[in-house]
């Protein structure tokens, strides 16, 4: 008899999840969720660690990066398939990158997430639907910023003057102006058009850089 696929789950809705448990056991007995927790941390720390599937939700308030928690997670025994509500391409792209198996959106068929798990498993790079197919397919395609950029932007999206935020990182205001034209010539390769600060602090927002 083929021994069950383990399968664990990091999530901050337990309640989703065990419902999550109830489909698989459902739909596909050969499916064993061994564990649904909280934090990469609580995962590791116990039964989880040994599951052959980690459905990793990239939503959680308390979540790291999603490059550094699929790092975390990443096994030659071990896939991380990507299991939330999460649209935004940046964080999506991050995650594959680390070696995530693929992504299956919350919003997508039940049964889709049964047969991502199986095809996770044998080695695929999977998705659930067609706009989980579009961000993983188009997750290398996705501009990249700077830490200083990221950091720019953020200290915007808080209110602080460029003045302030000169001071603040040692570099003329003239720089701070010259990270905000990289960052728009950057959108501009992509067919992004973005005019002022506002409206690039919003398109990083979106993106899923903030």
């Amino acid at each position: 008899m083929t021994p069950p696929i383990t399968v664990a789950a990091i999530d901050d809705h337990p309640v989703v999840l065990r419902g999550v448990q109830a489909l698989l056991a459902a739909s596909d007995p050969g499916l064993d969720v061994v564990a649904i927790v909280g934090s990469v941390d609580e995962l590791l720390e116990g039964p989880g660690a040994d599951a052959q599937v980690v459905l990793l939700d990239l939503g959680r308030p308390e979540a790291r990066s999603p490059h550094d928690e699929v790092s975390d997670l990443v096994t030659e025994t071990r896939k991380v398939l990507i299991f939330t509500s999460e649209d935004r391409p940046v964080p999506i792209a991050a995650a594959i990158q680390a070696g995530a198996s693929g992504l299956v959106l919350k919003a997508d068929p039940e049964e889709s997430l049964a047969r991502a798990i199986r095809r996770a498993v044998a080695g695929e790079l999977v998705f659930s639907g067609p706009v989980a197919n579009a961000l993983v397919q188009q997750s290398d395609l996705v501009l990249t910023l700077s830490a200083r950029q990221v950091e720019i932007l953020e200290l915007i999206a808080s209110g602080v003057p460029r003045r302030s935020i000169a001071r603040r990182l040692a570099i003329s205001e003239n720089t701070v102006g010259e990270y905000l034209k990289r960052i728009v010539t950057s959108y501009r390769e992509q067919g992004v058009v973005l005019g002022n600060a506002h409206s690039i602090v919003r398109q990083a927002q979106l993106d899923g850089f903030l």
